[in-house]
């Protein structure tokens, strides 16, 4: 039997999860108060998750991969999380 081998987009699932935590909590933040300062927040929450997106369909390709590199858990080009304010 042939198991087969995670691809590095596989290593972004963390990633996604975490991004997407970070908006539902933006997201809140803004519906409990709707200032400037969380409607900021808020974008760029979306714009991280839609950086780990775009990395991920980068990576999904099987034509770029190289076998001896693995993606690290924090991708470069992903903005870290930050907190509300």
């Amino acid at each position: 039997m042939t198991a087969l081998a995670p691809s590095p987009a596989d290593d972004l699932r963390p990633d996604f999860v975490q991004a997407g935590a970070d908006l539902v909590a933006a997201r809140l933040a803004q519906q409990a108060k709707d200032t400037p300062a969380h409607r900021a927040a808020v974008e760029r929450q979306r714009a991280r998750v839609d950086a780990v997106l775009d990395l991920y369909l980068e990576l999904s390709d099987p034509r770029c991969w190289d076998v001896g590199h693995r993606v690290a858990s924090s991708p470069i080009g992903v903005p870290a999380p930050r907190s509300l304010p």
